[in-house]
């Protein structure tokens, strides 16, 4: 067997590797024994490979819940500072009442509703998501209660999300900090709030 063969052989018994020097490539002198041995260290090799992906997934997926979210320090501040854009954002969900989740390119009403909203209706809040750093729009938890999410992490083995609320009524449970409940939390956290000011408050959520 010529060298290039005994290279393509390897390269077809290890279709995962990324290592040149060692799997992928066959040594220009290798006997039939050998090159079997080699061939079936590589297909075992591969084999191997093949069996961590969904191990390294669920291991990503968990190392992102919670990771990658804003402070409450900065959540809290660009409300203070931007709470006119804010509480405009929230009149105008309260006139658009059958909206129930609102983002860049969609928009979803309650099963009342067949309406579509005007181009400039929808062009307004998407300058409004842009300016206020709400990176995934709004949704309607109740009558009483508006979520404007303003970031969200993870993959479809395991997410988060931090929010504002807008809320009528207080919400349960209070807490003083998110950015600790996130510290200590290793898996799904059902929601939990933190007050701001007026009816506004901090989010967060893992599944």
């Amino acid at each position: 067997m010529d060298v290039r063969a005994k290279q393509r052989l390897c390269l077809v018994s290890c279709p995962l590797n990324l290592n040149g020097l060692l799997f992928g490539f066959a040594p220009r002198h290798l006997s039939r024994s050998v090159l079997s041995c080699y061939k079936m260290v590589c297909m075992k090799t591969a084999v191997f490979q093949i069996k961590l992906v969904p191990l390294f997934l669920i291991a990503l997926s968990l190392g992102c819940v919670g990771i990658g979210h804003p402070s409450d320090q900065v959540l809290e501040q660009r409300l203070e500072s931007r709470k006119v854009d804010f509480e405009k954002l929230i009149t105008m969900l309260k006139e658009d009442s059958d909206v129930v989740r609102l983002g860049d390119d969609f928009v979803f009403t309650d099963n009342n509703s067949n309406r579509n909203l005007p181009e400039e209706r929808l062009a307004e809040y998407r300058r409004l998501f842009r300016e206020l750093n709400i990176k995934a729009g709004t949704h309607r938890d109740n009558a009483n209660t508006v979520r404007l999410i303003a970031s969200s992490a993870g993959m479809f083995i395991a997410s988060s999300e931090k929010s504002y609320v807008y809320s009528s009524v207080e919400p349960s449970p209070l807490v003083n900090s998110l950015d600790s409940v996130i510290r200590t939390n290793n898996g799904d956290q059902p929601p939990v709030f933190k007050r701001v000011s007026g009816n506004w408050y901090l989010y967060y959520e893992s599944w």
